[in-house]
């Protein structure tokens, strides 16, 4: 019996006029052999101007000490992109500085799951 699994997500929703979409794919699988296991994350998220792209690959090996006693070591690793589009961010204050601005944005992400 092979247990894998494999689980999508897609979220898209209007906080007043605000959008957030989130994509999230993950698929995990047992290898040939039976110790061994491999997954596979990746994730698109994007909320207001910040686009946030991550892959993550993980593999696992299992010791088994008895049929109730078993030791689960693992490893992961992967990319992670962070975009915050400052170029496309308009505010209506002309002589604001950028940590100003950055401050705003930051109240403003941070309203959004709220």
């Amino acid at each position: 019996m092979i247990n894998s699994q494999l689980n999508r997500l897609y979220l898209h929703i209007y906080i007043f006029f605000k959008a957030l979409f989130i994509k999230y794919l993950y698929l995990s699988t047992p290898l040939s052999y039976k110790s061994l296991g491999f997954g596979l994350t990746m994730v698109n998220d994007h909320a207001g101007i910040v686009d946030h792209k991550l892959a993550y690959a993980d593999i696992s090996y299992t010791l088994k000490f008895t049929n109730n006693a078993k030791l689960s070591l693992g490893m992961k690793g992967g990319v992670n992109y962070l975009s915050i589009g400052l170029a496309t961010y308009n505010v209506s204050m002309p002589n604001t500085t950028i940590s100003q601005k950055l401050k705003l944005l930051d109240a403003q992400v941070l309203n959004l799951f709220h």
